[in-house]
């Protein structure tokens, strides 16, 4: 467990720590001494559980302590990281109003606990009602962990407790997950429950921060469900926020558990992928929504910033000099983001989408352009074990580029699929700014390797 105690006594301090080590053992306690101290706490790090005197000073040079500080650092907590468990210890005679204003924390399922009041009141100077509340913490942590996780060892412990905390309300006591990745931080997963009573059931697992969760749930809302057809995207079966350490999991339903990323069917070399399918998801948002006239350098700056672009390994002067052609671009709704770990196929051969991030307004062309070029720069995609003598300078002569890989037509399908959404010209533009931005993350996470730049 790591826990943040924000108390202002060394008496008050002493006693919370021996409460806490004679439930949970040793354990990793943050004290914060102020409101300012809390704030700059809860900013920093992530949690497990609060624990709040309610009579807390504004600074640790003032001499303030009020209730009002203590409800401003629960303020603080519900808006940056709303699914912690807090608890108040207040005097007697200030426990209603505590209890009244605190009230608003909600009720949730966290760790194995159903129904749990994220926020509650204990008198202080009770240890015994403190170790109680903190037992029952304990106890249901033990609940979570009576369901084994296996294969997530390059993932962190919030993703494997998200993994448990849905397994706990399927009724699974096992997991398999296979790690799913891309550049932009969060965790994901492929996972397989084996259910007692039921079939086995498979979904994706995201885990991410929740500011960036919350601005993708908003634009699944609004761009995905709304637009895409019922079957080609992966629906979201449940929000967990609570217990996770200001981190929120997306729980993603997928129709079939033979479901694997594009990536991991192209390793298999005799799989055969139908682009077309993998085009008819996003047929939802084929239409065209506007045009504008601009340049390659505007557009590309918008996608990488100039001062990013110049410092590239691959930079030189001929590229900048791209700078000043006018285009006009087509722009439509777009997933934003299609690499191969985006892309799920299962044995019947359908495409499904997950990940909606970065699902916006975009240039046409994007997906494709982004879904060809993670081929070569994705870290999961398989092109080191099964394309290593890749020529990206080739990569306009396809006859050429071609040689030697074993998705030739998938490559040749998708390359289509870019030119005939957009135009040649603004494929030309779209995949180079991509090209462009793949570059940076990859120089950024891996060091220098091939790509088209």
């Amino acid at each position: 467990m790591k826990i943040l105690l924000i108390e202002d006594e060394d008496r008050g301090v002493r006693h919370a720590k021996k409460s806490i080590e004679h439930v949970f053992g040793p354990t990793e306690i943050l004290v914060a001494g102020s409101l300012d101290e809390a704030r700059a706490a809860i900013a920093a790090e992530g949690f497990d559980l609060a624990i709040c005197d309610i009579r807390i000073a504004s600074s640790a040079t003032s001499l303030d302590a009020n209730e009002s500080h203590g409800l401003a650092a629960h303020a603080e907590l519900r808006a940056q990281a709303p699914g912690t468990p807090a608890v108040f210890l207040s005097a007697f005679a200030s426990i209603e109003n505590t209890s009244d204003r605190a009230s608003s924390g909600g009720i949730a399922d966290v760790f194995g606990i159903r129904g749990f009041a994220l926020t509650q009141v204990i008198p202080k100077g009770d240890p015994g009602k403190i170790e109680a509340y903190l037992a029952r913490i304990r106890d249901g942590v033990a609940v979570l962990e009576s369901c084994a996780v296996v294969g997530a060892e390059l993932l962190d412990d919030m993703f494997v407790r998200a993994v448990q905390m849905y397994a706990i309300s399927i009724d699974s006591n096992y997991a398999q997950v296979t790690p799913m990745s891309g550049f932009s931080g969060a965790q994901v997963g492929l996972v397989r429950y084996s259910q007692r009573a039921h079939a086995d059931v498979a979904v994706v697992v995201k885990l991410d921060k929740h500011e960036q969760t919350r601005r993708e749930l908003d634009r699944y809302d609004r761009l995905v469900a709304p637009r895409l057809v019922v079957g080609t995207y992966a629906p979201q079966l449940k929000i967990l926020e609570a217990g996770l350490r200001g981190m929120t999991a997306v729980i993603s339903a997928l129709a079939s558990p033979s479901s694997r990323s594009l990536f991991a069917r192209l390793a298999t070399t005799d799989e055969t992928i139908d682009v077309a399918r993998i085009r008819s998801t996003t047929a939802g948002w084929l239409a065209v929504s506007e045009r504008t006239k601009t340049t390659i350098g505007e557009y590309r700056a918008s996608v990488i910033p100039d001062e990013i672009f110049c410092a590239l390994s691959s930079y030189s002067t001929e590229l900048s000099a791209l700078d000043a052609v006018e285009v006009d671009l087509a722009w439509k709704l777009s997933h934003g983001d299609l690499h191969g770990e985006n892309l799920l196929i299962d044995d019947e051969g359908r495409a499904i989408l997950i990940d909606f991030a970065d699902c916006d307004l975009q240039p046409a062309g994007l997906d494709a352009a982004a879904l060809e070029l993670s081929l070569l720069a994705h870290p999961k995609s398989p092109i080191d074990s099964l394309w290593s003598s890749v020529n990206c300078e080739s990569w306009s002569d396809l006859t050429v580029f071609l040689q030697g890989c074993p998705w030739s037509s998938v490559v040749r399908d998708i390359r289509e699929w870019a030119f005939s959404e957009s135009g040649e010209m603004q494929a030309l533009v779209v995949y180079f700014a991509q090209a462009c931005s793949l570059r940076v993350r990859v120089e950024r996470n891996h060091g220098d390797i091939a790509s088209p730049v």
